[in-house]
């Protein structure tokens, strides 16, 4: 893990993947400028809609984080918060996936997705906010992408704690979570109570398990040799408790680079579901807002095919004063409406933790 920091923009393009030639066009606009090693680009959740890639004016890269000054993140000031959909309607929108995975074979998992909309009383200081988030998730995937070439741009932001795809050379990691509980870190035993009843979690385990043989099936074609360990492990963040797995490939010669390879796994049954296109087609049935970037992957590839993306969630959207953050749960049988309800709220925490905002405005939001 590293930090790549980049300035400027020479080049911003949007493609879909809709034909399959995504990853052409990122090797055309890297072989375009051979000045510059990094490519940044950012991939909607769903991949029929547009990508972006950019090339910027400068980009470093140095190992582990070299960014945060240790500053203190200032309360952000909030007019108004809206759920959307609400706390209501949100359950009822489990129970039609609950309802769908009864009634259709095939489907064994869909992530519901739930959004906070905040309008802010003055402009976002990103800056400080992306400070914050890698203060609070040392660990995880901390990102920013402007999303124009303004003085002002809209901005995508968050600290992932997931890590899609990581390819070097011929080598290939990848780290999925799915199965999460909320941390108790005023009471260190119950915490730890916790975390062993989530490791135990029949339900968890099962999701957890979709996501990994679908990730295994996926990139076997691209695979000479491909491990993953035979019971998942439990990580932490500030907030929740995920269930773990790495998975380690050595790739066939030629290589694929880490954009195809990132393409190939994404969405993961942790963000959409499986069967993957059967599942999509039924979330944007059911979900009545835009997902966007949201459960989406951001990341960068080199000159060399190299690079590293994370799956884009525990994220925000910032436009105009105006900021949605974003968190899904995964919804199988056995599932049940108002615990997935909670789950998103635990997951919303990390950004609304973040931006410092009063626990009472927290609850107002994850309740409503």
């Amino acid at each position: 893990m590293g930090t790549l920091l980049t300035y400027g923009s020479k080049k911003r393009l949007f493609f879909t993947n809709a034909s399959g030639l995504l990853t052409q066009q990122a090797r055309q606009l890297l072989r375009a400028h051979p000045e510059v090693e990094y490519m940044v680009g950012l991939l909607p959740f769903n991949t029929n809609q547009p990508a972006q890639l950019l090339i910027p004016e400068q980009a470093h890269y140095t190992k582990g984080y070299s960014y945060a000054k240790n500053t203190t993140y200032a309360s952000t000031a909030i007019q108004h918060i809206q759920a959307r959909p609400t706390a209501a309607v949100f359950e009822k929108q489990v129970e039609q996936a609950l309802a769908a995975l009864q009634q259709t074979p095939p489907l064994q998992k869909l992530v519901m997705a739930r959004h906070l909309d905040l309008q802010l009383s003055q402009a976002l200081d990103r800056t400080a906010l992306l400070d914050a988030l890698w203060q609070k998730n040392p660990k995880g995937y901390t990102y920013a992408i402007p999303l124009d070439n303004s003085t002002d741009p809209a901005t995508f932001l968050g600290a992932s704690p997931e890590l899609l795809l990581r390819k070097q050379a011929n080598r290939v990691y990848l780290n999925p979570l799915a199965g999460t509980a909320l941390r108790d870190l005023a009471d260190p035993e119950q915490d730890q109570r916790i975390a062993q009843q989530l490791q135990a979690s029949a339900k968890d385990r099962h999701e957890h398990a979709i996501v990994i043989e679908n990730i295994l099936e996926a990139l076997s074609p691209f695979c000479d040799h491909l491990t993953a360990a035979t019971t998942p492990s439990l990580v932490s963040t500030a907030t929740l408790w995920h269930l773990s797995t790495e998975i380690h490939g050595e790739l066939k010669s030629p290589y694929a680079d880490a954009l195809t390879l990132a393409l190939a796994v994404h969405p993961t049954p942790a963000v959409c579901g499986h069967p993957t296109l059967l599942a999509r087609d039924l979330i944007e049935s059911i979900e009545s807002e835009h997902r966007g970037f949201f459960a989406g992957a951001v990341g960068w590839m080199n000159q060399a095919g190299d690079g590293e993306w994370a799956v884009a969630i525990r994220c925000a959207h910032y436009q105009n004063q105006q900021l949605r953050l974003s968190a899904g749960a995964g919804i199988v049988i056995g599932s049940g409406a108002q615990a997935e309800r909670i789950e998103t709220g635990n997951k919303l925490r990390t950004m609304l933790n973040a931006l410092q905002i009063p626990d009472e405005q927290i609850q107002q939001g994850i309740t409503q």
